[in-house]
């Protein structure tokens, strides 16, 4: 790998640290529910973040291939750490509402475009081989990050809860400030059939991501993502509950993250001897039957939670390579927010009926449903041998995609 290889993703790492959720990670919900907000009205908010995700992913990914992806990961950082300070003063659940819009709208400016910028700078050195471990290495340094600012988030939240989105606020400044050093990749040179256009984009998403082989691939990755991200608004409200104050939340995400941290780096092993099929049905069912043990154990939650940061991260950069690998160049970003804009569309349900489950019953008890649909949902593909990456056996041994 020449100088400037290495010195292009040192950039990346170092953009990567500052692009963490670290200092606001621990205590966001809480922060909601020192608001007075209810738990519907927590999940109403997400679920607008969601539909605003579905809604902009697709024109922010076209805007990231028409702009270039740095430009649009740029602007991205800049509107979140805008954000972060208007979330920490706000006090009205419309008031949320509106930050949580703008918000959503920045969140798509950078997925997708992240992805894609490291792949086609990877690309343009002949290095994309490579992508899983590099992207699964900036996953670590993120989570590393992020497991040091998450107890310094304790800390400060105990000296003010609005001080850990001003420290964010800062790191995605200075987030931006890496950014505008890095270079903007070359896209290969597009075919007739392959120029960028609303057109064209359509027809690479409907036939890529809708269609056999990807289409069940797509299905179920919506589902655990969907399902995880649910369950992780409620991780504080059931932590809380156990009696975890500001710092014990702080100590809490820090492992979370070491943990994502370790798996993420490993991604690249774990694809190639387990791969991303048996990995996914492998996490769901063992979250699944983690989750459900919690009603006769409640302390469960806690390593159940656990489990979950380990598994989600280290699955992140194999589904990324997977979906990478079966993408043109031209449109990629696109396609890429497309996957997103999936995950998006499953998780409003989830989110809205979670929501009502915690307020009518418990926190934990709507995190014991939740678990009960991923254990299903993995079920479901292990009993029907469901061939989600169109090849790779669920047999140990067995064809790998």
């Amino acid at each position: 790998m020449t100088r400037t290889q290495t010195s292009l993703i040192v950039r990346y790492y170092v953009y990567m640290a500052g692009a963490s959720f670290g200092f606001i990670a621990p205590i966001w919900v809480v922060l909601l529910e020192s608001r007075n907000l209810s738990f519907t009205e927590i999940m109403v908010l997400d679920a607008v973040f969601a539909v605003t995700i579905v809604l902009a992913e697709v024109p922010t990914g076209y805007l990231g291939d028409s702009i270039g992806r740095r430009t649009s990961m740029l602007l991205s950082a800049l509107i979140v750490s805008g954000c972060s300070l208007a979330f920490a003063v706000a006090q009205r659940f419309e008031t949320f509402l509106v930050v949580y819009f703008i918000w959503a709208i920045a969140i798509t400016m950078r997925s997708g475009n992240d992805s894609a910028w490291l792949y086609d700078t990877l690309k343009q050195y002949g290095e994309e081989a490579t992508f899983t471990r590099v992207r699964g290495r900036g996953f670590s340094v993120l989570l590393m990050t992020g497991a040091a600012s998450s107890l310094a988030a304790g800390w400060l939240a105990d000296v003010d809860i609005r001080y850990p989105f001003v420290a964010f606020a800062i790191m995605g400044v200075l987030s931006a400030v890496v950014l505008l050093t890095m270079p903007e990749p070359t896209i290969e040179a597009a075919s007739d059939a392959e120029t960028l256009s609303l057109a064209h984009v359509r027809e690479v998403i409907q036939r890529k991501l809708f269609r056999p082989p990807l289409r069940a691939f797509v299905m179920f990755v919506a589902l655990f993502y969907a399902a995880t991200w649910s369950i992780e608004i409620l991780v504080q409200p059931v932590s809380t509950r156990i009696g975890l104050g500001f710092n014990e939340l702080g100590i809490m995400y820090a492992a979370f993250a070491v943990a994502g941290a370790i798996a993420s780096g490993y991604a690249d092993q774990i694809k190639e001897r387990i791969g991303v099929q048996r990995w996914l049905m492998a996490a769901s069912l063992a979250l699944g039957m983690s989750l459900l043990l919690t009603l006769a154990v409640p302390l469960v939650a806690l390593p159940a939670f656990l489990l979950m940061h380990t598994t989600f991260n280290a699955a992140l950069p194999m589904v990324e390579q997977h979906l990478n690998d079966r993408m043109p160049s031209v449109g990629r970003a696109t396609v890429l927010s497309a996957m997103s804009m999936a995950v998006s569309v499953a998780s409003v349900p989830l989110k809205l009926g979670s929501g009502a489950l915690a307020d009518a019953t418990s926190p934990a008890m709507a995190v014991v449903a939740l678990g009960g649909i991923l254990l299903a949902g993995g079920l479901y593909v292990v009993v029907v041998n469901v061939p989600l990456t169109g090849g790779e056996s669920l047999v140990v041994g067995g064809e790998s995609d």
